[in-house]
């Protein structure tokens, strides 16, 4: 149950400290006399949003303290206002999180109007409630951690399912071209020899083109052939690529030289 509640420049409050008995206690008092004030400083304390314009005039910050009993255990919650738009937490004296002051806060007390919904009716909070009768949160938290550890090594299983998936297709992969290039009976080198074959089919079509207009010219013009096979000669250089013809073109400079 809440002890204490103190409240420092929060709208037309200055400082106010109240202590509260056990059982059941009551504010009373004329319409603004400052009860929804009260309230809205106890709403902070269970994690709501904070509004820099409730700050009292004059001042730089609004403060709100709860101190809370349960049985032999206290907790001690602040909340500091800023006009700057800051809003800080402290359980305890030590600084925490809005995330985490509004995890604890719905289990201190309940705030509701006239029409209001109510954290008791809400069946999301049930399991929460018989947890804390129980005082079960601790075996609950150990629990958690032990299934996130769960879902992290699941997470590492299927990781390293998918790798070796991929070892497997990569092998697969590697035998089919093992395969392929036993089927091919490739011997040292074939890809020399290839490389020129291709080389050669390359320049067919321009020793044809050469050999033609030689032909041509041998036939059909007038002059000495011998100068005809000169000029062909000196222009079949650049596309002899292969040695068997460049043999042949060896053996036409020396017929042409005698």
């Amino acid at each position: 149950m809440i002890g204490k509640l103190r409240i420092k420049n929060y709208a037309i409050i200055d400082e106010l400290e109240i202590e509260f008995g056990k059982g059941f206690n009551v504010f009373t008092g004329e319409t603004g006399a400052g009860k929804s004030i009260i309230i809205g400083a106890l709403s902070l304390l269970l994690g709501e949003k904070g509004d820099p314009d409730m700050i009292r005039s004059g001042a730089d910050e609004a403060e709100v303290e709860g101190v809370f009993e349960k049985g032999d255990e206290t907790l001690t919650i602040k909340r500091i206002l800023s006009r700057k738009g800051k809003s800080t937490v402290l359980i305890n004296g030590k600084k925490s999180s809005l995330r985490e002051l509004k995890e604890k806060g719905k289990y201190l007390f309940d705030i509701h109007g006239q029409h209001e919904h109510q954290l008791l009716l809400s069946e999301d909070t049930h399991l929460d409630f018989l947890d804390a009768y129980g005082e079960l949160f601790p075996l609950r938290e150990r629990v958690g951690e032990k299934v996130r550890e769960v879902k992290n090594l699941k997470e590492r299983i299927e990781n390293l399912k998918e790798k070796v998936r991929l070892l497997e297709e990569k092998e697969e992969l590697y035998r089919f071209q093992v395969d392929e290039i036993e089927k091919a009976n490739l011997t040292p080198g074939e890809d020399e020899e290839l490389e020129r074959e291709k080389e050669k089919l390359e320049n067919l079509e321009r020793i044809r083109e050469k050999v033609s207009l030689a032909l041509e010219e041998i036939y059909e013009r007038d002059g000495s052939t011998l100068e005809v096979l000169g000029r062909t000669v000196k222009e079949l250089e650049d596309v002899l690529v292969d040695e068997e013809l460049r043999e042949i073109k060896k053996r036409m400079e020396e017929a042409l030289s005698i």
